[in-house]
């Protein structure tokens, strides 16, 4: 496990702020991932974008986005192997 000093950190970090909308798979309703994939195909972000807010908002690819962390391209090597395995390496 890494252990992360403030220093390190600040120089990667960038505030955005994050709209999305998320389900509490606790609850007996949201626990199936087929629901939860059909929701989110029902869910029309361009056209929500477009007619409510106007085109302000943008996808984004990675929860950190603009930061040295943002997921790019496909995974690879490593990234592919469970976290059980990575361990036992």
């Amino acid at each position: 496990m890494h252990r992360w000093r403030l220093p390190e950190l600040t120089g990667m970090m960038r505030l955005c702020h994050i709209k999305a909308f998320a389900f509490n798979i606790r609850r007996r309703k949201f626990k199936q991932p087929q629901l939860r994939r059909a929701l989110d195909f029902a869910f029309d972000f361009e056209r929500i974008n477009k007619d409510i807010f106007y085109g302000q908002y943008k996808r984004i690819a990675s929860y950190f986005e603009g930061t040295e962390l943002a997921s790019s391209g496909l995974p690879r090597g490593r990234e592919l192997k469970s976290r059980w395995e990575r361990q036992r390496c």
